[in-house]
């Protein structure tokens, strides 16, 4: 007897986006803002931009404190100084990496939510709800689950 898998779902014969096909799809498409993002292209892009953050974010910690020592933790009192100059100027080429990498995904996430509301059916300009303390990123969050909707004025429907 052999076992049957169940059918990917895709949407006019199209396959599912890979997870390397949506990080690539989402650089590749960073300044387009007229057009759809599935909850698949989204959520693996949120997925490898998220890992690649906290890994850079996890080294320059461990840089700062290679870099800098709390003099503090002697008992005297004294503030923090740069005991390692070498650990310093690493921390700063790092830190300038860091934040240009981050300067880097601003159009790339900025366009993903704005095609993925499209997706859904709604105006990309929802995405300014992110202003509210709070409570925007949380409402952003749930339009970014919500289901693909049917053909609309932004294009064709989009594979799950």
């Amino acid at each position: 007897m052999t076992t049957q898998t169940a059918p990917t779902v895709a949407t006019a014969g199209t396959a599912p986006i890979s997870f390397w096909g949506a990080v690539a799809s989402v650089l590749g498409k960073y300044a387009d803002f007229s057009t759809r993002a599935s909850r698949r292209e989204f959520w693996f892009f949120a997925i490898f931009a998220t890992v690649i953050q906290v890994v850079l974010s996890t080294i320059l910690l461990v840089l700062t404190v290679w870099a800098f020592t709390a003099s503090a933790l002697d008992g005297r009192g004294t503030p923090p100084t740069i005991t390692n100059p070498t650990g310093f100027i690493v921390f700063v080429v790092y830190a300038t990496v860091f934040g240009l990498w981050s300067l880097y995904l601003i159009m790339p996430v900025l366009s993903v939510h704005v095609r993925r509301f499209h997706d859904a059916g709604y105006t990309g300009w929802l995405l300014l709800l992110v202003a509210i303390p709070s409570v925007g990123s949380i409402v952003v969050f749930v339009f970014m689950a919500l289901p693909s909707a049917a053909d609309n004025q932004w294009g064709p429907a989009s594979p799950r």
